[in-house]
């Protein structure tokens, strides 16, 4: 695959939804750091899923909409296998981008604000999608700083992967990915029994969030403890960063876990 000369509408879709080989991921990532063009439109497909999620749910979609998607849809399964039929899929992927943001920017104005974001239940909900396969990693690696280097190729802000080894924990695996429409660097842990931690960071403020289920200080950090549907999710501030740890293992082991690594940083 070569880039001269063209841009990657099909590739930048299927890395959103991780489904790239290593080698190309390598090649389309390397080209988003030299295309604004491209790298305007990996954003437009990201905010288009944040704002959908936001915005769109428990409200009915405008009128047509589903049909228009439908009709997109159906256009590309009668086309051919080949390059004229990928060029085609990437014309209705984005057509259908265009829809959707139509759709949440429809349900803003209708609602006359966005809806109340909830970051501890979207951790929650990010939890649940990755491990039911749905919410994909866009590396998979054991080596920490390999998800830090992918963080400051892709965020604005400093992202610190926790080493857990010592506690049994081993890094799976990291993307980036968003907060409240906020990019976030989310990276995944492993148990020795194949237990799941995921933890996410973004820029903010713990005074941003909803009521707490439970307030602790310790080593002069607060943290704030949700608890979402058999889910623990510790959140704490450093610097400008807000750190979340969540799990469905025993909630007082989250906790422990936060306590052991977060660090006092100055706001």
């Amino acid at each position: 695959m070569s880039s001269a000369g063209r841009h990657y509408d099909v590739e930048i879709q299927d890395l959103l939804d991780g489904r790239l080989t290593a080698p190309v991921r390598a090649e389309v990532e390397s080209h988003l750091e030299a295309c604004a063009q491209c790298r305007g439109r990996l954003e437009v497909l990201r905010w288009t899923r944040q704002a959908t999620l936001q915005t769109g749910i428990g409200h009915e979609l405008p009128e047509g909409l589903a049909d228009g998607v439908a009709r997109l849809l159906d256009a590309e399964d009668r086309q051919r296998e080949g390059a004229t039929a990928r060029r085609r899929r990437a014309r209705a992927v984005w057509a259908v981008a265009a829809l959707l943001v139509l759709a949440a920017i429809g349900g803003w104005l209708l609602l006359g604000r966005p809806a109340a974001a909830d970051p501890p239940s979207q951790v929650a909900d990010d939890y649940r999608r990755h491990r039911g396969g749905e919410l994909l990693l866009e590396i998979e690696t054991s080596r920490p700083e390999d998800a830090e280097a992918l963080f400051r190729r892709r965020l604005g802000f400093d992202a610190r992967v926790f080493d857990l080894a010592m506690m049994g924990y081993r890094v799976a695996g990291a993307r980036v990915h968003q907060i409240s429409g906020r990019p976030s660097a989310l990276f995944t842990y492993r148990g020795p029994g194949g237990e799941l931690l995921l933890c996410q960071m973004y820029e903010g403020k713990l005074e941003q969030l909803p009521q707490a289920a439970e307030r602790r200080l310790h080593d002069g950090i607060e943290f704030l403890i949700y608890y979402r549907g058999g889910l623990t999710l510790v959140f704490w501030q450093e610097g400008e960063v807000v750190c979340v740890l969540a799990s469905d293992i025993a909630a007082e082991a989250v906790v422990a876990l936060a306590f052991a690594k977060a660090v006092k940083v100055p706001g």
